[in-house]
């Protein structure tokens, strides 16, 4: 299976900063050169929240799509 199609098996989506948040967790702005960034979300309590907060940012969506694959063990 490729990692989109494992993704979205799991409910996993994901998103660039810019459509979905304003402020980082710490209520900082974020700042303009990260809005375009993508991150990984996943359903609640599907997987473990310090596990999917440390999947690092990524450039595009195929490497958010190898970075969900790679910290949550998609199968």
């Amino acid at each position: 299976m490729n990692d989109k199609t494992l993704r979205e098996k799991h409910g996993v989506t994901i998103h660039t900063f810019g459509e979905v948040y304003t402020h980082k967790l710490d209520g900082t702005p974020i700042p303009p050169d990260e809005l375009d960034m993508f991150f990984v979300a996943t359903p609640a309590e599907a997987f473990d929240t310090k596990l999917v907060e440390s999947i690092p940012l990524a450039e595009t969506q195929d490497e958010a799509e190898a970075l969900a694959v790679k910290y949550l063990n998609l199968e």
